[in-house]
């Protein structure tokens, strides 16, 4: 039963990871493999991945090079992005400079400096069960008129509740941290003009 769990848990998660994605294609210059473009920097929402009992997921944005000129080096600009990436409440497990490799078909490889984060959500981060709980007996008492979407596989109102509340908050999750990532670019950017 735990596999299910971690499948339908992950398939949810990793589509809210494409509706942020979505969301943000839409408001600013979308490229291909849902990355979006903002500023001369591109930014990713890395895929979702079980990890235990808690789902993590990586965002990132390159290191705008071309605007450094004589003004930072990458290192320096890389550090002033850290103090402020993080947004208040959220803390990455991990905080890097590092240089990804993308292969284009089977021959090109484009390598360039992307500062990433990861972060991980605990099960329990993402849904409270006593909230779950009380709304359903809602539900059954009459009390709330909610409409609880069936999903395939999935029997029971709890259940389906605990996916969509997951879904939800996980989306928010990651919109919260990408949004610190571009406030902190956006700033670090002014300070070279």
């Amino acid at each position: 039963m735990g596999n299910l769990k971690q499948m339908l848990f992950q398939q949810y998660a990793s589509a809210s990871r494409e509706e942020a994605a979505r969301e943000f294609q839409e408001k600013y210059e979308p490229k291909r493999g849902g990355r979006f473009h903002l500023g001369g920097i591109t930014y990713e929402i890395g895929p979702v991945e079980v990890e235990g009992q808690a789902l993590q997921f990586e965002i990132s944005s390159k290191i705008p090079k071309e605007q450094l000129q004589d003004k930072m080096t990458r290192e320096q600009y890389f550090e002033a992005v850290k103090k402020l990436a993080p947004v208040k409440g959220e803390h990455p497990v991990y905080l890097g400079m590092d240089d990804i490799v993308h292969k284009v078909g089977d021959r090109e490889i484009k390598k360039r400096d992307y500062i990433r984060l990861k972060y991980r959500c605990a099960y329990g981060e993402l849904y409270d069960e006593k909230a779950i709980v009380a709304e359903v007996q809602a539900i059954h008492d009459g009390k709330s008129d909610l409409r609880v979407p069936e999903i395939p596989g999935v029997q029971s109102l709890c259940g389906r509740l605990t996916l969509i509340r997951l879904k939800e908050n996980m989306r928010c999750k990651i919109k919260k941290c990408m949004q610190g990532l571009i406030d902190a670019n956006e700033k670090v950017r002014k300070q070279l003009k």
